[in-house]
């Protein structure tokens, strides 16, 4: 996936901090964090996505 992000064929949108978050993670706190990083992440790139998608 890195590969192809590099070569501008992939656009890959995730959280810049994991929050100490596991695949199996319980805990709503850490999960309601990680999900409030990673919207904020998206937010943050959308000017990047619509370049890398064409859309004005």
């Amino acid at each position: 996936m890195e590969e192809l992000e590099k070569e501008g064929k992939l656009f890959v949108i995730y959280p810049s901090d994991t929050h100490g978050v596991g695949r199996l993670e319980q805990d709503v706190v850490k999960l309601e964090s990680l999900y409030k990083t990673g919207y904020q992440d998206a937010q943050d790139c959308k000017d990047a996505l619509c370049e890398y998608l064409q859309i004005a």
